[in-house]
């Protein structure tokens, strides 16, 4: 936490569980959102921009639509 609130972070991901609303996930996404940290709530989503930092380094870019992105072949998206 103390890194989050020292502004030392810059990408969260935390996937939600379901139950009690002050779990520690619970904390540490509202920190986030609070101190204006990027918070990734999604696996998917997390490997999504993983894929697209990944293509940036090499000069690949494209828009994807990300609810195709497991049915995409990876010719078709710069990879």
């Amino acid at each position: 936490m103390d890194l989050l609130l020292e502004h030392q972070i810059d990408l969260v991901v935390d996937t939600p569980t379901y139950g009690d609303k002050m779990k520690d996930g619970f904390i540490i996404r509202r920190t986030a959102i609070e101190t204006g940290v990027t918070c990734l709530t999604s696996l998917d989503t997390a490997a999504a921009l993983l894929t697209s930092l990944e293509s940036s380094e090499t000069g690949h870019l494209s828009v994807v639509d990300i609810t195709s992105i497991n049915t995409v072949k990876p010719d078709t998206i710069g990879i």
